[in-house]
Parts: structure tokens; sequence; C-alpha cells
């Protein structure tokens, strides 16, 4: 007898379902008895499922072996008390690259997505075990060392909008959400998951019970970001303070530095939506006539988490130049060493009331600004790139949601600013 060994990681980049011996007998053209899957041993059912690798005995001298292959599940193959491969739990994830990483909520643009390690099939322990957040938890935790670190007291998953207990407790079919993974301390992020729901087999603990596909994976962004990103003016992590990873949505207090400004800048994070994100300042006067206020600039930051997408160079500065008139210098700072952007248009909101919309489109109708933000069908591609702004005179303003007076000069609440930039393109060195 001989042994041959099996990788079927090149198929797909990924496990399959399962495979066995078409004939499962040694001492016949083609025969074999399987080993054992995965690096262990070979289950009852006599079958390897959710396989990457197998060895399997042939006899000795022979040139080829019959194997039975699949992946998917089988229509009408459910009983999974005498046959557990017969859901067809297959991998996730195609090709080396994670196909569920968009519907799962991770950037889709300059991004490579890897396996970290086979997918898996997981099974609800008992009929509506994971209805219990404590019991999905501490399976993901035993499992997959993949410890889930709350929201202000929700779990939510790496969109930052689904609720965790919500999709485990529903095992919608066809459901994918993708999942932070943590120490067990909370406090380091280890890996990521992205978890389907695959379909119930009817009599496997009846239709309460869940059965999902579990895909470790890894992405790590790339040099260039792909084209199409919405830009926001937007606060620091360290300016943030103790609100970064927060979803709150009201006014905070930033912790700026910048001489002038100490307790005089106010964040006011939009509504976050799936689709909808940014946010707009006020400033109060700054203590030193002509000082300059430095912020952030994020890009793809979707539900205004800094971490779904990447610090656009090294953000922006302000000068008021007449902050009773609302008169303003801004310059969009240098990039690092290496790097290069592309802005195809540019927006500014300056004025003495809160945006009374986030269409940037019609910022113009609030704000004048001049200098060399984007030039009418011209991209900008050298920073750092300064600009002029300055507050309307236009009294009121109305749309569909109410009439709005406007001050002609800074109130005690201060001056409202919103940067809004269309990235074309930007690389790291």
């Amino acid at each position: 007898m001989q042994t041959v060994a099996l990788d079927f990681s090149a198929c797909k980049g990924s496990s399959i379902s399962w495979f066995c011996c078409s004939t499962a007998a040694t001492g016949v053209p083609g025969g074999c008895s399987i080993n054992g899957c995965n690096g262990g041993p070979l289950p009852a059912s006599g079958y390897c499922d959710t396989v990457l690798t197998s060895t399997v005995t042939v006899t000795y001298g022979s040139t080829s072996v019959n194997l039975q292959v699949h992946d998917g599940q089988i229509s009408g193959n459910t009983d999974c008390a005498t046959q557990p491969h017969c859901g067809g739990c297959g991998g996730a994830c195609g090709g080396g690259v994670c196909s569920g990483l968009s519907t799962a909520g991770f950037p889709s643009c300059g991004v490579t997505c890897t396996l970290t390690g086979a997918t898996t099939c997981l099974v609800e322990p008992s009929a509506n075990a994971f209805d219990n957040s404590f019991t999905w938890r501490s399976v993901l935790a035993n499992l997959y060392s993949c410890y889930v670190k709350p929201t202000n007291g929700v779990y939510l998953a790496f969109n930052g909008v689904t609720n965790l207990d919500t999709f485990w407790a529903n095992a919608a079919q066809g459901s994918t959400v993708g999942i932070s993974c943590y120490d067990s301390t909370l406090t380091t992020l280890t890996s990521y998951l992205v978890v389907s729901v695959l379909p119930t087999p009817d009599n496997y603990c009846g239709l309460s019970c869940g059965y999902f596909s579990v895909a470790p994976v890894a992405y790590t962004p790339g040099a260039c970001k792909c084209t199409g990103d919405t830009a926001w003016g937007f606060p620091t992590k360290a300016q943030l303070g103790t609100y970064y990873g927060s979803t709150v949505n009201t006014e905070i207090k930033l912790a700026v530095t910048d001489a002038g400004f100490t307790d005089k800048v106010y964040w006011n994070p939009r509504q976050q939506t799936t689709s909808a994100w940014g946010g707009f300042f006020r400033i109060l006067p700054p203590t030193t006539s002509g000082a300059t206020l430095t912020l952030g600039i994020c890009a793809g930051c979707g539900q205004n988490s800094i971490d779904k997408g990447y610090t656009f160079g090294n953000g922006f500065t302000v000068t008021f130049t007449n902050f009773a008139e609302g008169n303003s210098t801004i310059v969009i700072k240098g990039l690092p060493a290496g790097a290069s952007a592309v802005v195809t248009n540019a927006q500014i909101y300056q004025q003495f009331i809160a945006p009374p919309t986030f269409a940037p489109g019609q910022f113009k109708t609030f704000t004048a600004f001049s200098g060399t933000p984007v030039p009418t069908g011209t991209p900008l591609t050298s920073y750092p790139a300064t600009f002029t702004a300055s507050a309307l005179d236009i009294l009121s303003y109305s749309d569909k949601t109410g009439t709005y007076t406007i001050p002609t000069t800074a109130t005690a609440n201060g001056v409202y600013l919103a940067l809004h930039l269309d990235v074309g393109s930007y690389c790291t060195a």
C-alpha cells in the first residue's frame, strides 16, 4: 500500500464541502481508503467535510484514484442525523478573494483579502440556542478565539449597523455579516470572520436550528485606494479622544490642542446610515487672532468610522482672517512623502447656522470660495492647496424642511464649517 496526499485548496482558494473515495476499498482499480481530514482523524461518517487537505491509502503502484468531490448542498439530501456531510457547507470565499466581503460591509476597493484558515460549518447546538446572546458569543470564543466587543452595550457587525443578536437569532437564509474579533480582554483586534446563513436541513433539530458558514479572513488595504471615494473634514483620532469608535450622533467637544482653540471646537456627526456619513464643525472665536486650527480628513469612512476608510494626507487647516464676518483661509495640507492624490471636486460650507442640507452641491448657496480647491474641469493634484472661504449674506434660506434665518455676523454659537471632497484616487508612499 502507499499513501497519497490530497490538496483541494487550489480548486477555489477555500474549502470544499466534502469528498470521499468513490470505491471505498483498496486492491481494486481506482479504489482508496481515507486516512484523515485537514490533519485530523476521519469522522465516523467516512467523509471529509469542509475539507482542504486529506491523505488516502491506495494499492501500491496505482496510477490513478477515483474520488467523489462535492461543493454545495445536495438538494433533497438532508438527513444530517446519519450523514453529517449532506448539508454541503462550502467555502464562503473563492479564487483567493472574499466574495462576501462587500456584503459583510468590508471595504471593496484597494483591498486584498485572504483566508486565514479553512471555512467551516457551524450548527446551532440546539433549537433557538443562538437566541441567547451569551451562547453565540461563547461559541465564537471557544471555536474561533473570537471575542466580540460591544459598542455602547450593543453587539454590532463590522458594518456598524447590523445587530448581531438579531442576526444570530433570526438566521435568515442568505444573510451575511462581518465580525471583528478581539482578544479575551477586548483590547486588541485580532482577526475577522465572515458568517453566512445556510439552508437548514429539515430534520436536523427541526427548522429552528441555524446552520452557518464561517470563514476566517484577513484584509489588507493596498497602497492605492480605488476611485470614487467621498471624503469629509473629520476630527482626528486624538481629537475624538474617548469618543473614538463611538456611534454618538450628537454634538461633542473635541480635544483640540491648537493654540487659541482649546475648548473652542465641536463636532456634529451626521446621522449614521448605510449610505450617508460625514458631519460639520462648530467653532467658537479663537482666543488668539490669526490662530490656525488643524483638522483631519477622512475618506470612505462609512458610518462615521475612521477604521472603515483612510486618513487623507495630513488633513487641513483653517485660519480665520475675520471671524465675525465668517472669512477664512483654508489649506489642504501637504501629503506625506511619496504619497499622491487626485481630488475631482471640493465644496466648503462656512456659515453662522448649522448646514440646513448635507448635499455638498448646495454649499455654494451659503459660502463663496476662491483659490485652488478645484478649478472647473481641472482635478486638484498638487498640495498644499490654499483657498479662501467667506460666509455669504443671504439672510434666509427655505427648503422642504422649513425657512432658516441666517445672521450676517457670528453669534455666540460661532462659525459652522464643513469640508467635502470627491477623491479620484489616493496612493500612499
